[in-house]
């Protein structure tokens, strides 16, 4: 299934992987295009809440590279990455 810039590769339960496409961050600053911004605006916008999503990203790929990388949107499944 297609998002907005990003492909989800598997998604079961706590579990989300991604396809990261080149030349897009992975995480930046508010305010500057991202893959973890898309996937927080994916989350809130299918499970609307009074509260920001929570999206673990415990690796990143450089913004010239591609490729599957996990986006974990519960703390359980990637305890210690930033939220």
């Amino acid at each position: 299934m297609d998002q907005p810039g990003f492909s989800i590769l598997y998604q079961n339960g706590p579990c989300l992987v991604v396809n990261k496409p080149s030349g897009l961050l992975t995480q930046a600053p508010p305010g500057i295009d991202s893959l973890e911004a898309r996937i927080r605006a994916w989350i809130a916008a299918s499970d609307p809440k009074p509260f920001p999503p929570y999206l673990g990203v415990p690796h990143r790929l450089d913004r010239p590279a591609s490729g599957a990388t996990t986006a974990p949107p519960r703390p359980v499944v990637a305890p210690g990455a930033p939220p």
